[in-house]
């Protein structure tokens, strides 16, 4: 490195400098060293630097617009979905009502169906022993009729 001294017009400016043991330049300033170095950057990659610096600035302006978009979509998709959930609970209620009263109708024909189903086993019950009792009826004037045929015939032969 080269010396800078305030004596502008003189050669010393350009000596080189002898480092310290200690491995600090001597006479020049921290301060003006870094400095020279951000103008040393800026020079030599600074129009990269720029470069890189538009294209993240592009890309984090495509990032932000993708992601309003992504939210946009995703909010109206939620309420489309929220819509459709409502929809289908709001039929599906209807249908568990209408099958519901379906069931109640059907219980009450069930109960229907066993009371008319008693009355006309009771019914048939009756109709039953009542034919069962004519049965008796007719065997019992078989009966006596065999039993007064009988006789006649032991009359007719006795006399």
């Amino acid at each position: 490195m080269a010396k800078r001294t305030s004596n502008a017009g003189s050669e010393e400016h350009l000596k080189p400098e002898k480092p310290n043991p200690d491995g600090d330049l001597g006479g020049v300033e921290a301060a003006g060293s870094t400095e020279d170095l951000d103008r040393l950057r800026d020079i030599l990659f600074g129009q990269q630097a720029r470069s890189n610096a538009q294209r993240f600035a592009a890309l984090e302006n495509h990032i932000t617009a993708v992601r309003r978009d992504l939210e946009q979509r995703m909010g109206a998709n939620a309420d489309v979905a929220a819509t459709q959930l409502t929809d289908a609970r709001a039929a599906l209620e209807e249908r568990l009502d209408e099958l519901t009263t379906s069931l109640d109708q059907l219980a009450v024909n069930v109960r229907q169906l066993r009371a008319d189903t008693a009355q006309n086993d009771e019914r048939l019950r009756q109709e039953l022993l009542g034919l069962i009792a004519a049965l008796d009826e007719r065997k019992a004037a078989r009966q006596a009729l065999g039993e007064l045929l009988i006789e006649m015939g032991q009359r007719l032969q006795n006399g």
